[in-house]
């Protein structure tokens, strides 16, 4: 049984600094606070990069509206009620201390962390990709194959195995019929990429709508509808080189990309949603591409702590 934390543990202090910072009346003396808090141990970063993925690890639950109440900055919610909502996390155990181990699998579970990338080739031959801050559950007999995504994006490249292989997401199940494939679930569906050979869809609450998508088109769906087909871009596979390709994507939206790979929050101003960018950049080094940023864009970007960045128009 997991022991109740207490008001001295990091992760329960991690969640209270969250609490100050994100609501409403957060002052300058909180954020002064909450840095030296970060600096004065170690073990504190690692509680505040938790506390960061908390809400990413209530997605993975069946209620999907469960995650958009924790730790979610809303306008009017008070302090008050945001220490509420971290204690309510805290208490149903969101956040397990092995979480804090470096990535791993232990026994079928296939992990990685916020900004780590890794593959491995399961026994059937398939050969497995997960993107940042991903896990999946891998559970092969003998008569069948199943991969479950609990959250997070991965890349399947399948193996020449005569069992019959699934990828079992939050909003359906994922049948590929000897292909190589890409799947991301959201906090609110499910996206497939299909680059070579064919998948078919299911979607939990809606079995009768299930469909093959082939070769070069990629479709959205979650548990009750499948959205219409798209073309498949190749250079939306660059993630597993740790790439991120972008073509006249609106600024937000990549920031809302390179997030993914680190650590804290990013903010865009609004008034630089009109802008857009084009290029391949390295998520190994997102320091490096905000940089990149103020050298294509006029832009500036300003650090109040290394978790806690702004983007603002260059004249402001």
């Amino acid at each position: 049984m997991t022991q109740a934390l207490t008001k001295t543990d990091p992760i329960n202090q991690a969640c209270i600094w969250a609490a100050r910072l994100w609501a409403d009346d957060a002052s300058e003396q909180d954020k002064h606070n909450f840095q030296q808090w970060l600096e004065a141990d170690p073990i504190h970063e690692k509680a505040w990069q938790q506390v960061l993925n908390l809400q990413q690890q209530f997605n993975a639950v069946p209620d999907r509206h469960v995650g958009s109440k924790v730790l979610q900055h809303r306008s009017g919610i008070s302090r008050r009620q945001l220490l509420t909502v971290a204690g309510v996390g805290i208490g149903v155990g969101a956040i397990s201390m092995d979480r804090w181990l470096p990535s791993q699998v232990n026994g079928t579970s296939y992990v990685t962390a916020k900004g780590e990338i890794r593959h491995w080739q399961l026994s059937d031959g398939t050969t497995l990709a997960l993107n940042t801050d991903s896990k999946v559950d891998v559970q092969f007999d003998a008569v069948s194959r199943k991969i479950i995504l609990l959250h997070g994006e991965i890349s399947i490249d399948t193996g020449k195995d005569a069992r019959p292989l699934s990828i079992v997401s939050r909003d359906g199940v994922i049948e590929p019929l000897g292909t190589r494939f890409n799947v991301q679930q959201s906090e609110l569906e499910t996206q497939l990429t299909v680059f070579e050979g064919r998948v078919r869809i299911t979607p939990t609450e809606t079995p009768d709508l299930h469909t093959i998508v082939p070769a070069g088109e990629g479709v959205n769906f979650s548990a009750v509808q499948i959205a219409q087909p798209f073309q498949a871009d190749p250079i939306s596979s660059l993630w597993q080189e740790g790439k991120l390709a972008v073509a006249d994507m609106p600024l937000n939206e990549f920031v809302q990309q390179l997030a993914r790979y680190r650590t804290g929050i990013v903010r865009v101003s609004p008034e630089l949603k009109r802008l857009t960018i084009t290029g391949i950049f390295s998520v190994q080094d997102s320091d490096r591409v905000l940089e990149q940023l103020t050298e294509i864009l006029p832009v500036r970007v300003s650090y109040f702590t290394p978790y806690w960045v702004s983007i603002k128009p260059l004249t402001s």
